[in-house]
């Protein structure tokens, strides 16, 4: 029993360890290399000699009002489009969801469930479409000003 269990834990690393690797060179590499290049005091002049410049970088940018101009417009495009993809996706999924239950009844030939989902759909669209039509204006007037 302990070889077995042993055996598992060293397939399991096996056929993780790959994935790991890749993950390691293209994305923790690439975020702990500019982490540590932020607090660098990098030049083009000198790309090849980077004294340590500490917090100064960040000093620097945090006092810039463009920043937080970007920072802010940013997010707000964040907390803008995030929401309203989610709803697309719901509503994607729904409507791809209510097609596949019209489409089970109508392939049974049962008229009366039919009649029932094309009803339920048709209800859900009205729903939507009102919160859409609601919640669309209040999300964008902030946008445009």
């Amino acid at each position: 029993m302990i070889q077995k269990s042993h055996l598992n834990r060293a397939q399991l690393i096996a056929l993780l360890l790959p994935g790991l690797i890749v993950f390691g060179i293209f994305t923790v590499y690439p975020i702990v290399r500019l982490f540590w290049m932020s607090l660098c005091d990098m030049r083009f002049s000198s790309m090849l000699i980077q004294p340590f410049a500490g917090l100064m970088n960040y000093r620097e940018v945090f006092a810039d009002g463009t920043f937080w101009t970007v920072f802010v417009n940013s997010v707000v495009y964040t907390l803008v489009t995030v929401p309203g993809q989610m709803m697309i996706g719901l509503f994607m999924g729904l409507s791809t969801g209510a097609g596949i239950v019209v489409s089970q009844s109508f392939g049974a030939r049962d008229r009366e469930g039919l009649s029932q989902n094309i009803g339920n759909c048709i209800t859900l669209t009205v729903i939507a479409s009102v919160f859409i039509m609601v919640v669309g204006p209040l999300i964008t007037r902030p946008m445009l000003n």
